[in-house]
């Protein structure tokens, strides 16, 4: 009888866990992404003594509000990190209008130079000029490529998974995330089968591929210096979230300058406040 898993992930928890599934007959994965766990939350607690392991993404595991009692589950718990890399979209910040996350026309991804643009009072022409190699530079989004990788290494590292030998392996051809949190689904399955072998299994049957989810998503240029410089091609082309259409860098901006003039107040989250003074700065020197 194949052992009983739960999955408490972010947004990559469906392809991961599809992935696990279809890699090895030994376990039997059930997932949620955040938006499931809050909704499920007392289905959850309910059940969380059947499963045999719970892999919990950090940022769930360190939510009380969930009221999950994870010490009653002692080492059947295991910290799974999510993926997160900026080294092909250093650009990406996130903005927030009261207590909820404000949506743009990529979703809740938003450009850095755009927003400070609009704070600074340029036009949406003006905007777009500052999507350069000079900006860029001054921005340091030349140096996310490795400190990004380094980042993420270390903190996989941290929780018993080993993602240095797949650097080189990801970085070959195209981009390997959509996003700065969406990963393509060939690298869930990388990722599964070091979950599977952490915790003594073997991945089996790896020549088939659950569908990728995240494909539907919003997708995000890689900005041609940015490209250059990794040794692809670059696009200023925007993929919309839950459609397949693309826009420009252009339409871009101005549809994220009608959204930041509709909303009541906005505010970037703390987290990117060092980017954005950063980016103010920049306005300033090259003014």
């Amino acid at each position: 009888m194949p052992s009983r898993w739960l999955l408490l992930y972010n947004c990559q928890a469906q392809g991961l866990g599809h992935c696990l599934n279809l890699m090895c007959d030994e376990v039997e994965v059930e997932q949620f992404d955040a938006t499931g766990v809050a909704r499920a939350r007392e289905q959850i607690a309910e059940s969380l003594p059947g499963y045999d392991r719970v892999l919990v993404a950090p940022q769930l595991l360190d939510d009380h509000a969930l009221g999950l009692d994870w010490a009653a589950l002692g080492d059947r718990v295991r910290r799974l990190p999510t993926l997160y890399f900026s080294g092909y979209h250093p650009d990406t910040c996130y903005i927030d209008a009261g207590d909820r996350p404000l949506r743009g026309p990529a979703g809740e991804y938003h450009s850095l130079v755009a927003y400070s643009s609009f704070l600074a009072g340029h036009s949406e022409d003006q905007a777009v000029a500052r999507f350069n190699e000079q900006t860029f530079s001054r921005l340091h989004y030349f140096l996310q490529w490795d400190a990004s990788w380094k980042r993420m290494i270390a903190t996989f590292s941290r929780n018993g998974l080993d993602l240095a030998p797949l650097r080189t392996k990801w970085s070959r051809g195209g981009p390997f995330m959509y996003t700065v949190n969406h990963p393509r689904i060939e690298c869930l399955r990388d990722l599964g089968r070091l979950v599977l072998e952490r915790e003594g299994h073997k991945a089996r049957y790896l020549d088939s591929l659950p569908a990728d989810n995240l494909a539907n998503g919003a997708v995000l240029p890689v900005f041609p210096p940015i490209a250059t410089r990794l040794g692809s091609s670059g696009s200023r082309m925007y993929k919309r979230p839950g459609q397949y259409r693309y826009l420009s860098l252009e339409q871009y901006v101005a549809e994220s300058f009608d959204r930041y003039r509709s909303a009541s107040a906005h505010a970037i989250r703390p987290d990117f406040a060092p980017m954005l003074e950063r980016a103010s700065q920049a306005t300033l020197e090259a003014a």
